[in-house]
């Protein structure tokens, strides 16, 4: 499971490696991005055409202003690319892990490693919502932030 609240181009390049050089029966990742609309995520071709050619990965982009981008977007057409509306909460965390841990079958204390960037009260609460909530264990999340 791949977090990112801001910070783009590390995370991607993650991706990259998934598909590139992981066993797809053993390695799946999902990029969650949270903008403001959905014109503002960056590297939004390079993800779709990722989560088209490689089905452990999939994409969850959650938008804070509702208005016609999220009404229109393309890139919610490809299977494993999701557009959510509203702010990245414990709620969504919660839902969004849970689904990603089911449809891959993945144990979070095990195999799931989680990587957060963004700003630091944003990563403090989902890192939170991991650990306290959904018993994630401490040593597999990795976290960057800034106030």
């Amino acid at each position: 499971m791949l977090i990112y609240l801001l910070s783009a181009t590390p995370l991607l390049s993650m991706l990259h490696y998934v598909a590139e050089e992981c066993n797809p029966n053993n390695t799946h990742a999902t990029y969650l991005c949270s903008v403001k609309n959905i014109d503002e995520a960056l590297h939004v071709s390079q993800i779709e055409d990722l989560t088209k050619n490689h089905e452990n990965i999939r994409a969850i982009f959650t938008v804070t202003k509702e208005d016609a981008s999220v009404k229109n977007a393309d890139i919610h057409k490809s299977t494993n690319v999701s557009i959510v509306k509203g702010r990245v909460t414990g709620e969504k965390i919660t839902q969004i892990v849970v689904a990603a841990q089911k449809d891959f079958a993945e144990n979070p204390n095990k195999k799931t490693k989680y990587f957060l960037c963004g700003p630091k009260t944003m990563v403090d609460d989902i890192k939170n919502t991991l650990i306290s909530e959904l018993k994630v264990s401490k040593e597999v999340v990795f976290h960057e932030s800034w106030s």
